[in-house]
């Protein structure tokens, strides 16, 4: 009986703490990731701590395995007291050497929760990652522990970020103005008039950029009329040469066929003297020569004829082509630049909606909106989301899901509103 009560007394010295804090637990249901302390009093080198494994059970230095998972820590202390009650083991050497064993009892065997399942912080605190869980603990206190909320988590330096973001805004906006001046320069290519820039969406952009994108774009404009039309006359004086040539060699080609005809005669007459031997031998072979060689010079003066009839065919075409082949290539850099604005404007968009997180109440933290506090909890083998609060109880195993200032992040930015309007309070330049 002494001994009972000696054991019950030790035990409660023990666990004294742990018993305080289950007492507020007695409902929990143990699962895997949870560990518990055991402990028999009296025999040290069976105490240890144990987890529960994945498939829910525990395996204890003396007993063996138990199933834990989805019961009570007294549920399953009621196991391990009932398989252990009748146990012994050896506790040592007596003088005569023989080994003596002492007895397990139901007070001496100690079985609590050391640590739960921790909870899992994420999205606008400061530290996210899992926390240790203890009872009582509200979505407000853990996220204290995580450092409190920020949308920037490990940003060091605010006020850089945002003029970071500034500079990438109004690079944007450049760029963005000056693809609409390229563009209305291909346009009035195209149309053949004169450029116009006043529909361009200049806002936000400096001033003396914008003069200076227009002069390039005017500049190019008059460099690429002069080069076409330059062009077109470098082939109009190759067609008038042509012409010219052509005109000049179609005469030739007159001429000799007159030449061949007389001395095809001239030949016809030789050879009927000869009949007659009137003449020599000599003077046929002689006339024989010149027909053959005014031939050959006809000849060749046809093919050059018909070589400049081809190029003078080529240069009518390439004229042809100086305005197609410029249009063609023109609308082909138009959709490329027509694309490129899109894209641009695109952009504009996405940095305009991005101001809002520099904006002064996000920067100080004035704003008056509440966290929005996702829970995702396990709930027997199935997992629920919860719409909790900053007092929200937590339990073991949760996940937080942290959102601040959702109504501002869902609201549209204008595509145009400038980064530095946001930020300094100003209205911005309409677009």
């Amino acid at each position: 009986m002494r001994k009972s009560v000696f054991l019950a007394s030790c035990a409660a010295a023990i666990t004294g703490l742990a018993c305080a804090s289950l007492a507020r637990a007695q409902d929990y249901q143990l699962e895997p990731g949870d560990i518990l302390d055991f402990a028999i009093v009296g025999a040290p080198n069976f105490t240890q701590k144990v987890p529960v494994s994945s498939d829910g059970s525990i395996r204890l230095p003396i007993g063996g395995q138990f199933r834990a998972g989805g019961r009570s820590i007294d549920e399953l202390r009621g196991d391990v007291v009932d398989k252990l009650k009748t146990s012994s083991y050896p506790a040592g050497v007596d003088a005569q050497g023989n080994t003596t064993w002492n007895v397990v009892y139901p007070e001496g065997v100690i079985l609590g929760v050391a640590e739960y399942r921790p909870i899992y912080l994420s999205g606008d605190v400061l530290t996210p990652g899992a926390q240790s869980f203890r009872f009582g603990m509200t979505v407000r206190q853990a996220a204290a522990v995580a450092g409190g909320y920020s949308m920037f988590r490990n940003r060091q330096d605010y006020t850089l970020e945002a003029a970071g973001s500034e500079e990438e805004y109004r690079g944007v906006l450049t760029q963005f103005a000056k693809a609409q001046m390229k563009a209305a320069r291909i346009q009035a290519e195209l149309d053949g008039t004169q450029p116009d820039f006043s529909k361009v969406d200049i806002a936000g952009v400096d001033p003396a950029m914008v003069k200076q994108f227009e002069a390039l774009e005017r500049q190019q404009f008059d460099s690429r009329l002069a080069d076409r039309q330059k062009e077109r006359e470098n082939i109009a004086e190759g067609i008038k040469n042509a012409e010219a040539r052509y005109s000049y060699l179609e005469q030739s080609k007159r001429n000799l066929e007159n030449e061949t005809k007389n001395y095809e005669e001239e030949l016809r007459r030789v050879e009927e003297l000869l009949r007659k031997g009137l003449t020599q031998v000599a003077r046929l072979n002689d006339a024989q020569r010149a027909v053959f060689l005014v031939a050959t010079r006809s000849l060749e003066t046809s093919a050059e004829v018909a070589r400049i009839e081809r190029e003078l065919v080529e240069l009518k075409r390439s004229l042809e082509k100086v305005d197609t082949q410029s249009g063609m290539d023109n609308l082909s850099d138009l959709q490329d630049t027509t694309i490129t604005v899109s894209n641009l404007r695109a952009q504009i968009e996405k940095l305009s909606r991005r101001q809002q997180l520099f904006a002064p109440s996000l920067l100080t933290g004035a704003g008056n909106g509440k966290p929005r506090i996702a829970i995702t909890r396990r709930e027997g083998d199935r997992y629920v989301q919860i719409d909790g609060n900053e007092d929200t109880i937590l339990q073991p195993g949760d996940t937080v899901e942290v959102s601040l200032g959702s109504a501002d992040r869902a609201a549209a930015v204008a595509p145009g509103e400038g980064l530095a309007a946001a930020t300094m309070g100003e209205p911005a330049p309409a677009r």
